[in-house]
């Protein structure tokens, strides 16, 4: 009778995945920071590569600054960069996006608002959310090529110059070709500004006197002042109103309907 014959598995053509993870120093580096909360979390080795990997491409992309000195516009700077520059897709930006993260959420323990407003990449982003990046960043360089002309045009003339803090996440994630991001934005511009006028009025009060300008503290101190008019309620119609009206309009129909027929 003919025997069964079982053959050994065959393993030496399998690929072996190296799960060896290097021992952590006792005063760890950033690299080992994220490496050791990854571990916290049970993650794959995979992940934690992945994650320290993309954590060293922004530090290396940002001039090697650490990222406790880097904010929002940073971020999202470096996610264009990805899509725009290296044209990396939609999946990898997503990778990049987790990592840093897991890197200021779990490692650097920043529980930032801004973190989570920043959109997850889709397979097809709309063409807006890219140009919008790139309006702004054309805007702000412009900007920046007009302050030094005048510096050097009108050495006595003084300039006094408005920017969003880099936590701004209100300003750095709104789609400006969107009417209603807009008139949202102007708004909260209008704030900030008016906020950081009255932050900064011991410092303006003499370059303003040099022009014969001066704030008004009281009005800066106003937080019920809007830039934009509060939205005009309706009057509400009632119910039988509205039907009635309806049913006017139907009957004309009807009897438009009726006279376009053939006799």
């Amino acid at each position: 009778m003919p025997q069964l014959v079982v053959a050994p598995e065959s393993r030496a053509a399998l690929p072996v995945i190296d799960d060896t993870r290097r021992p952590l120093s006792k005063q760890p580096n950033l690299w080992e920071r994220i490496a050791g909360k990854v571990r916290e979390k049970h993650y794959s080795l995979a992940t934690e590569r992945n994650y320290v990997m993309w954590a060293r491409k922004f530090v290396l992309w940002s001039g090697k600054r650490h990222p406790k000195d880097l904010g929002p516009a940073e971020v999202t700077a470096y996610l264009n960069h990805l899509a725009v520059e290296r044209e990396v897709s939609a999946s990898t930006q997503n990778q990049a996006l987790s990592a840093l993260l897991f890197l200021y959420q779990k490692v650097l323990g920043r529980q930032m608002p801004w973190m989570d407003q920043i959109g997850r990449p889709k397979a097809a982003p709309r063409l807006p959310v890219v140009l919008s990046q790139t309006f702004r960043a054309i805007i702000h360089s412009r900007m920046r090529v007009g302050m030094d002309r005048y510096k050097h045009q009108y050495s006595d003339a003084d300039v006094v110059l408005f920017e969003p803090t880099r936590d701004d996440a209100e300003m750095f994630f709104t789609n400006v070709f969107s009417y209603r991001d807009r008139r949202r934005l102007c708004e909260h511009a209008y704030q900030r500004t008016r906020i950081d006028l009255y932050r900064r009025r011991h410092e303006l009060r003499p370059i303003l006197e040099r022009h014969g300008l001066g704030l008004d503290l009281a009005v800066l101190k106003d937080h019920r002042r809007s830039l934009i008019a509060p939205p005009r309620h309706r009057a509400k119609v009632s119910l039988d109103k509205a039907t009635r009206a309806l049913d006017a309009s139907l009957d004309e129909l009807q009897l438009w309907l009726e006279s376009r027929q053939p006799a």
